[in-house]
C-alpha cells in the first residue's frame, strides 16, 4: 500500500510539474487570431492577437521573419501563429510567399486569406467579427469555400489561377490570382455561379423576381457533376446540377443556369482563369484531346451546357 502511495505521489509530481512548464510557455506565447499584412518599400504586419480584446501589435522589417521578430520583440513574447484563423493582405505578390508562412511559422492550412480590393481594414477593425462573417457567406453559400490550403494547391495547378475571398467597400467577393496578379474582381452573380460550378458550398435557399412576383425554392440537397466531351474538335462541359426541395423548381434551375453563364464568361472566357475544375474534368473524360492539345487553348474553346435535374 505504501509503495501505491509512493509511486501516486509521484505521478502527481510529474504531471504537475508538466502543467507548470505547460502554462509557463502559453504564457512566454502571443497567440495570433488574424495577421494584416502590407508589402511597399518593406513588410508590415498588424497582428491581432486573441487575447486581450482589441489589442494589436503593428512592426515591420526588410522581409516578414524581420517583421515577426521585431513584433516579438514589441511583444515581449514568442508570436504563434499556428492558430491564425484570418490573414488580410491587399498585394497578391504576398501570395507567393505563403507556402513558406506554413511551414515557418505553422501557419493553419484551415487560415482564410481576405485580399483587400481599393479598400483597407480601419484602425478599430474586429478581425473575429470580420472572420465570422466571411464565414457566413461561405455557409450561406454567397460565396465558395476556399481556404489557405485550397488556395496554393489551386495555385500550383497548370493554369495557376486561384480563387480568393475579397472584400471591397460593398462587401465581400471573390478575385482570381495569378502568380503575383489580380486578374480581375467577380461580379456577385459570378460568385454565386462559382459556387454551384464548384458544388462544394451550395446556397439552401433560392428565390427569383419575376413577373409573378418571388418565386422561391428551398433546397433540401444539391449537388454537381461535371463531364466533357469532344464534339467536331470543341470540349464541350456539360454542368448537371442535381436539386431536391420544395417550390418552384423551373424558376430555380433558370435561375442557376443564369448564374452559372454569369461565372464561365467572367472566368473562362474574358479572364482565361480555370477556376472551375476544367482540367481535371477533361482529364477524366477527355485525356487523348487533352494530351493533343495545350491546356490554355484548349481552355478557351470550351463550350457550356446545363442540365438541372430537380426532384
Amino acid at each position: 500500500m505504501k509503495r501505491f502511495t509512493a509511486l501516486t505521489l509521484a505521478g502527481c509530481t510529474l504531471l504537475l510539474t508538466g502543467c507548470s512548464e505547460s502554462a509557463v510557455e502559453v504564457r512566454d506565447r502571443m497567440f495570433i487570431q488574424s495577421i494584416g499584412l502590407h508589402e511597399d518599400l518593406q513588410t508590415e504586419l498588424t497582428l491581432y492577437p486573441f487575447e486581450p480584446a482589441g489589442f494589436r501589435i503593428e512592426a515591420s522589417g526588410s522581409t516578414i521573419p524581420a517583421a515577426m521578430e521585431e513584433a516579438a520583440v514589441k511583444s515581449g513574447r514568442s508570436v504563434f501563429m499556428g492558430h491564425t484563423e484570418l490573414l488580410s493582405f491587399d498585394d497578391p505578390s504576398l501570395i507567393t510567399k505563403l507556402s513558406d508562412c506554413m511551414e515557418d511559422y505553422r501557419l493553419s492550412p484551415a487560415c482564410k486569406l481576405l485580399y483587400l480590393h481599393e479598400t483597407e481594414l480601419p484602425e478599430d477593425c474586429d478581425t473575429t467579427l470580420l472572420t465570422d462573417q466571411l464565414r457566413q457567406e461561405e455557409e450561406n453559400g454567397r460565396i465558395p469555400k476556399t481556404d489557405l490550403f485550397h488556395i496554393l494547391s489551386e495555385g500550383q495547378s497548370r493554369d495557376g489561377a486561384a480563387l480568393i475571398p475579397a472584400l471591397t467597400e460593398d462587401g465581400f467577393t471573390m478575385s482570381i490570382v495569378q502568380g503575383e496578379k489580380v486578374l480581375g474582381t467577380l461580379s456577385d452573380r459570378a460568385v454565386q455561379g462559382l459556387c454551384w460550378l464548384r458544388g462544394d458550398n451550395l446556397p439552401k435557399h433560392i428565390s427569383v423576381v419575376g413577373n409573378e412576383g418571388v418565386l422561391d425554392y428551398e433546397i433540401s440537397s444539391a449537388r454537381t457533376e461535371l463531364s466533357a466531351e469532344i464534339r467536331s474538335g470543341i470540349p464541350y462541359v456539360t454542368v448537371t446540377v442535381h436539386l431536391k426541395g420544395a417550390g418552384n423548381a423551373e424558376a430555380a434551375g433558370s435561375m442557376i443556369s443564369v448564374l452559372c453563364k454569369a461565372a464561365e464568361l467572367e472566368t473562362v472566357k474574358q479572364l482565361k482563369a480555370d477556376v472551375i475544375g476544367l482540367e481535371t474534368c477533361l482529364a477524366k473524360d477527355c485525356p487523348d484531346y487533352l494530351a493533343q492539345q495545350d491546356f490554355e487553348t484548349a481552355k478557351w474553346a470550351v463550350e457550356f451546357e446545363h442540365v438541372i435535374l430537380a426532384e
